[in-house]
């Protein structure tokens, strides 16, 4: 069956009708492409009268043509006759314009769809499995209205693109390995592990929310993250991004759950795109098998940098390139590099830093004076051990192995130093070993003494 089209004006007139043009739009576009017909099918549970059967037209995605299964029409306005489920179409909710509130579509077994637009109202589509069928799916959700998908979704191939400014809660498993690009509006997932074999990019354009609901133990893994838009993780969610290629996301993080990078590729933060709004109160954490295993921030100053409630280190290597990040809390948990990279002066400010018995910091390309490590109100171990102000040789200072520096590239003169001269308050940097302070003191006051005995001696002999 080949869709019809309306004169622009009447489509574009009509309340609702811009959405259904562009369903209309995406079929001649396939036509232009050399792809194969699509039908455009509008959920129309009435028949021949207008819309789609009220505020709420509940009903059953079927196939075949029985009365039970004809819930699709094929005009945008609901005024021709009801039809069945043409497989491969593009689904539209609603006919006409009076589905405003919230209904439920039961899909039936699986149903074969290229694309979904939703134009107005709260539709639930539940139980069976939707199969995109097309190399390029498209989920759009119009302004003000908001999808509920809990139907299990497949296509092996299919990249999924989740469009316009609506919200679209996925509470169903997906098994579909292709790429996930939140262009507009919300892409919120509801449930513990959706995204079951997803190995490939989320992208999130700028505006754009990828979300996970706040839920103990839900937990969803992604091969990499892109884009500038925002990342939304609530209290009890984990959001693992196993990295096999390397990748920058310039937006934000927020929420107060768990971001988790994993895998052997790094993940770079940048804050070029978000202009110092990236303040997350979760904790960011590096899971590591290998020293390669990074994750690197990108980009900051005091004035306008990178916050992170809590960071944990397992291992690999946190890379700062010429950035600056806060963070409250830095638990290291495992043998880690922290490499200052060769881009510039970069700063790790924590307000309290713990270090498990037996793991190890080692510090690379460091420059003293230039990049900085931070412990503004604590520095201890994993059990709790306390660091003394400016002395050396203990845990937990001497965790911290500064490679390649003369005096503590084995953490032997690491200190935590407060009010010591020439240094900065609350810096973890190499220093001389303590008594050489006073030594070189009690040298030049003896030095001084000497000096001023001289001159009273001479002066003496003035007189005479």
């Amino acid at each position: 069956m080949s869709p019809s089209f309306a004169p622009f004006p009447s489509i574009v007139s009509s309340r609702g009708g811009a959405w259904k043009f562009f369903a209309g739009l995406a079929v001649a576009l396939s036509f232009a492409g050399g792809l194969a017909a699509q039908t455009t099918l509008y959920w129309d549970n009435n028949s021949v009268a207008a819309g789609s059967g009220g505020p709420s037209p509940s009903g059953s995605w079927d196939t075949g043509n029985s009365a039970g299964a004809r819930k699709w029409s094929t005009n945008a306005a609901g005024t021709s006759s009801s039809v069945g489920w043409s497989p491969n179409g593009i689904a539209v909710f609603s006919a006409g314009t009076d589905a405003t509130g919230g209904y439920t579509v039961t899909v039936s077994g699986i149903q074969s769809v290229s694309s979904i637009f939703v134009q107005e109202g709260n539709p639930t589509i539940t139980s069976g499995t939707l199969n995109f069928s097309t190399a390029a799916a498209t989920f759009d959700v119009a302004a003000g209205a908001t999808a509920t998908l809990g139907s299990v979704l497949t296509g092996a191939s299919t990249s999924f693109t989740k469009s316009n400014a609506g919200t679209l809660n996925l509470s169903g498993s997906s098994t579909m390995s292709g790429a996930i690009a939140v262009t507009g509006g919300t892409l919120n997932l509801s449930g513990n592990n959706l995204l079951t074999t997803h190995t490939a990019a989320v992208s999130v354009s700028s505006g754009a929310t990828f979300a996970l609901a706040a839920s103990a133990g839900n937990s969803n893994t992604i091969g990499a993250l892109t884009g500038a838009g925002t990342v939304s993780i609530g209290s009890g969610s984990t959001l693992t991004v196993n990295a096999t290629a390397a990748t920058t996301f310039d937006g934000q993080l927020t929420g107060t759950g768990l971001f988790e990078k994993s895998g052997s590729a790094t993940l770079s933060f940048s804050n070029a795109s978000n202009t110092g709004a990236f303040n997350f109160a979760g904790t960011v954490q590096l899971t590591a098998t290998s020293t390669t295993d990074t994750l690197e921030f990108n980009g900051g100053s005091s004035a306008n940098a990178l916050s992170i409630n809590t960071l944990k280190l397992t291992g690999g290597t946190l890379m700062l390139n010429a950035a600056t990040i806060n963070v409250t809390t830095l638990n290291i948990t495992g043998n880690t590099i922290l490499d200052f990279g060769t881009g510039g002066g970069s700063t790790l400010n924590a307000a309290n830093i713990s270090i498990a018995a037996g793991a190890t910091l080692t510090v690379k390309n460091w420059s003293s004076e230039v990049d900085f490590l931070f412990a503004n109100s604590s520095f201890q171990t994993g059990t709790g051990t306390s660091a003394v102000l400016n002395t050396v040789g203990n845990a937990p200072e001497n965790q911290i192995v500064f490679s390649g520096d003369p005096l503590s590239s084995d953490g032997s003169h690491t200190a935590w130093v407060d009010n010591l001269q020439g240094y900065t308050n609350f810096e973890i940097r190499p220093i001389p070993e303590p008594s050489t302070y006073g030594l070189a003191m009690l040298t030049s006051c003896l030095g001084y003494l000497a000096w001023r005995r001289r001159r009273a001696a001479a002066m003496s002999a003035r007189k005479f």
